[in-house]
């Protein structure tokens, strides 16, 4: 994990500014492996079949875990003594807290460094059909160290939107259009279904 000292941030879509404290974050979005041995444990549910989707996949131990619920994510991390972030840990990690950055990696805009489907990605744009082995663009990962923030999976973070929608945050792979990548970015999604663009990481109070 990598731990943020914190700060006051006004994050997206928020009217008033926010005070982070201090947390920590995991560098890595869940993989599938790591899923697994949850459930094996008997903590965590099985996630979702369809395609793309990673769980029953016997090649996926390196993908992020996806078609997982938020309910599937508050288990898993509940499970390791940790919880999801909340979208303003997440934006403050993404955006390097008061650096402010555009893009996880810097205020560049894309080319070859991420798990997308717009132009520059090595398949071509609106070719990809599923999530990446973690880690594996790392121009594109912060300069504290995170992997895969913008690209691979959106993620589940704890807050809500409206009743039944949590909020999700980071560009993932089914997306093609640059401003779905930006750290301010943030949409809301059904808590209670899965999806094959949507996957997680933990997060911890120091």
């Amino acid at each position: 994990m990598i731990r943020f000292e914190g700060g006051t941030l006004h994050p997206a879509g928020h009217a008033d500014e926010v005070d982070v404290a201090p947390f920590l974050i995991d560098v890595t979005e869940v993989t599938t492996s790591e899923y697994r041995e949850c459930v094996r444990s008997g903590a965590c549910a099985e996630a979702a079949k369809g395609p793309a989707c990673t769980y029953f996949d016997e090649g996926a131990g390196r993908l992020p875990i996806n078609c997982v619920t938020w309910e599937h994510a508050v288990d898993y991390c509940k499970w390791l003594d940790k919880r999801l972030p909340t979208e303003a840990e997440w934006e403050w990690a993404a955006r390097g807290g008061t650096a402010a950055r555009k893009f996880p990696w810097g205020d560049a805009m894309p080319v070859n460094q991420l798990c997308w489907n717009g132009a520059g990605n090595p398949l071509g744009k609106g070719q990809r059909r599923g999530p990446c082995p973690i880690g594996s663009y790392p121009k594109g990962n912060t300069p504290e160290g995170l992997v895969d923030m913008g690209g691979n999976v959106q993620e589940w973070t704890s807050n809500v939107w409206k009743v039944g929608g949590r909020i999700v945050r980071g560009g993932g792979w089914t997306h093609e259009d640059f401003d779905d990548l930006l750290t301010t970015r943030r949409a809301t999604y059904n808590a209670a279904k899965a999806d094959a663009s949507i996957g997680f990481r933990c997060a911890k109070s120091p």
